[in-house]
């Protein structure tokens, strides 16, 4: 694997990470948006 490769998978992971974390936080403060996930 080549390193650029890998940091690309990398990043792809961690955004992925980001955003779900991200959604949970918004469904904390949005209970009524939470339901529908």
């Amino acid at each position: 694997m080549q390193p650029q490769e890998f940091v690309f998978v990398l990043t792809q992971f961690l955004e992925r990470d980001l955003g779900v974390a991200m959604q949970a936080q918004e469904t904390e403060s949005q209970p009524d948006k939470g339901a529908r996930i």
